[in-house]
């Protein structure tokens, strides 16, 4: 068996009500003057604001509230210009992927005194940040707040840009599932989806570990078990199993992140950026188009792993498996093809062309051609 390696740097505080840690954590950091990024509405509309700021009432707060889903690179230009005005002490990135990756990207370019574009396409290095950062996630999906990547938008090129680096990683994560009991159903859906693609990615992944394996295949395991309660139910009135779900929805997601920042995603996160492009679906719904088809092209090289982990998880092959992911989608009123996002075939080749091109398309454990994209793209078309 080959040597695995494990060092996870993030700090993780997880359980209900754990957002009442952040002021110890703050006050043994030394910090004072804060500045927290999230997104336009959901602080004050879910009262998460108030509490918050009972929580901070003794620290001096920066609110930068102007992120919003996929953001552009000029929303992280805008906060990178209140970073260089103003002294902070730390950083609080709280609310979806989006806003913690906001949180994570503005100050590493605020660190290398550059611009956006210059650390995306590798022109300034990603340093060690001069603050630290606190990723505080109010979803369950993206994993944002244990991994060492951000995406952003760039709306010249109209492009999804991916970056990793080990000094992206938060230094501390505060998970309380008690901030998603008011997600709506649609994005509980959309981000689960997320999330068990992360544990699929992580497990064809050319880097994965048996360590890795473990946190992937129980993600797997709590979100097929409470992924219907957390979605089904109302989320102003949720009742004792509700609850219950959206906390393991909480743990499935941070252990899927987990996996995916040591293994890194493959050809179903590699083909969801052009697919989220041309039609603005969001992250979780674009790799799940994609994910059964994945799987089954994968399955050939890793069938002795896979059929071990099917039998742990009570399915009996691999054709029950993707059955399980497609009854899922659709269950969970995820879009199950392309023509429904309103792409036309003939973006099906450029499509192709931009995921492979994709460097997550190198960690899939089948090495996939340009051919082989396009067929995936048509089966779902």
């Amino acid at each position: 068996m080959a040597v695995s390696v494990f060092n996870h740097p993030t700090k993780i505080i997880y359980g209900v009500d754990s957002l009442y840690k952040l002021e110890n954590e703050l006050k043994t950091l030394k910090c004072k003057s804060l500045f927290v990024v999230s997104g336009k509405k959901f602080l004050e509309n879910s009262g998460t604001k108030e509490k918050l700021l009972s929580i901070l009432k003794n620290f001096d707060i920066y609110f930068f509230n102007r992120v919003i889903p996929n953001p552009p690179s000029d929303v992280i230009e805008e906060a990178v210009k209140i970073l260089v005005a103003q002294k902070f002490d730390a950083a609080i990135g709280i609310g979806g992927g989006s806003a913690i990756d906001c949180a994570k990207l503005s100050l590493a370019v605020f660190n290398a005194g550059a611009n956006v574009k210059d650390l995306l396409y590798g022109k300034s290095p990603v340093l060690k940040r001069p603050i630290p950062l606190i990723a505080v996630p109010t979803t369950s999906g993206t994993g944002s707040e244990v991994t060492p990547f951000v995406t952003v938008r760039d709306k010249q090129l109209n492009k999804k840009i991916a970056l990793g680096s080990y000094f992206l990683y938060p230094e501390i994560a505060i998970i309380d599932p008690k901030l998603t009991f008011q997600m709506p159903p649609h994005i509980t859906a959309s981000t689960a989806l997320d999330a068990i693609s992360h544990a699929f990615e992580s497990l064809w992944s050319k880097d994965s570990q048996p360590i890795t394996d473990i946190f992937a295949e129980e993600s797997i395991k709590l979100i097929f078990e409470n992924i219907d309660y957390a979605v089904r139910c109302d989320c102003a009135v949720l009742d004792e199993r509700a609850q219950e779900a959206r906390v393991n929805m909480s743990m499935a997601s941070m252990l899927a992140g987990i996996a995916i920042s040591h293994t890194r995603a493959g050809a179903s996160d590699a083909i969801s950026y052009p697919i989220a492009v041309y039609s603005n679906i969001t992250h979780g719904f674009a790799c799940a188009l994609t994910l059964g088809e994945v799987l089954k092209l994968n399955y050939p090289f890793l069938s002795k792993k896979f059929d071990k982990i099917f039998s742990r998880l009570d399915i009996k092959d691999i054709e029950e498996m993707k059955g399980k992911i497609d009854s899922l989608k659709k269950n969970l009123s995820a879009p199950c093809s392309l023509r429904e996002l309103g792409i036309k075939e003939e973006n099906i080749s450029d499509i192709a062309e931009q995921s492979f091109d994709h460097p997550a398309m190198q960690k899939n454990i089948a090495p996939l051609t340009k051919k082989d994209i396009e067929n995936i793209l048509k089966t779902i078309y």
